[in-house]
């Protein structure tokens, strides 16, 4: 907004844009100096701050002189080892400009395909920023956290940032890639959780390019639904699933996208390949020949079928 009687800007706006006033100064006709100093003697200083408390598993964040937007920073964890170099962290809801008692847990893995696990074995020293997110301007304070080699950072939990190897709560929406979401897991439609894949029940299917989890593949005609299943997939009492074709997940082999085809629960693709799973009488899974076996991708019995 402009002083249409001066052609200066108006107060208010003066202070919101206060970052560039040396560009302002120079190019302000003469003796308009004095004018801008009264101007700016009266906006709040513009300097962003925080500071960082390290409790051991979690960081505790407040920051002042950010802009005043209700989430007023993007934070942001750098300088930790590969592979996750840096981690956002999130947005705190600001007030005037300010936030205080923003807590961020995280943990440490084994990085993913290590042969070696994680041990501790000092500290490392690591860098917190906090950027506004109205000016860009950046505040930061060095902390270190105890860590080692062989140990990559989890963090977040659901609907929060994640870090590339994991999070505590959930999984990863962009398993890998620092711009993923933690997202829940292991239920109907969900992808599978780290440890506990899927919930009983429930077996993983390829949907849209993804491995997911779902009741509705892998069981054979009658095969009782496991205690506290609530599903559409099952029916009766007590419940059943019915007739179900054979779950496919997608892998990969020498750069080739493959389906593998399984019933569970000792149930089994049938010898003339309808891919319906049958009833058996051996326990376990049966799954077809994994690549890279001529059958790979069609759904015919394998070994033990």
């Amino acid at each position: 907004m402009v002083d249409r009687n001066r052609g200066w800007p108006s107060r208010e706006n003066f202070c919101q844009v206060s970052e560039k006033r040396s560009r302002w100064r120079t190019a302000a006709p003469a003796g308009a100096s004095a004018i801008f100093a009264l101007l700016l003697a009266g906006c709040p200083k513009t300097t962003q701050n925080i500071t960082v408390t390290n409790n051991g598993g979690s960081l505790t964040i407040g920051g002042t002189g950010f802009s005043n937007i209700p989430q007023c920073a993007q934070l942001a964890l750098v300088g930790l080892p590969p592979p996750a170099a840096a981690v956002a962290m999130g947005q705190p809801n600001c007030s005037n400009g300010t936030f205080s008692n923003f807590t961020w847990r995280y943990s440490f893995t084994t990085v993913s395909g290590s042969p070696q696990s994680c041990e501790y074995t000092g500290p490392q020293n690591v860098t917190v920023t906090a950027t506004d997110l109205s000016n860009s301007q950046v505040a930061s304070q060095s902390i270190s956290i105890v860590t080692g080699p062989n140990c990559a950072i989890v963090c977040g939990t659901i609907g929060t940032p994640a870090c590339p190897q994991g999070c505590l709560v959930g999984v990863n929406s962009n398993p890998g890639n620092a711009n993923g979401t933690c997202v829940a897991c292991g239920g109907e439609a969900q992808p599978p959780c780290p440890n506990t894949a899927c919930q009983p029940g429930l077996n993983l299917n390829a949907t849209g390019g993804q491995n997911l989890c779902t009741a509705s593949c892998g069981h054979a005609a009658g095969e009782p639904c496991p205690p506290g299943l609530n599903s559409q997939y099952c029916s009766g009492s007590p419940p059943v699933f019915a007739t179900e074709n054979a779950c496919a997940t997608q892998t990969q082999y020498q750069n080739q996208n493959y389906a593998v085809f399984a019933c569970y629960d000792g149930s089994v693709i049938p010898a003339n390949g309808t891919c319906v799973c049958q009833p058996a009488n051996a326990s376990g899974t049966c799954t077809s020949p994994l690549p890279p076996s001529n059958n790979a991708g069609t759904c015919l019995p394998g070994s033990g079928c």
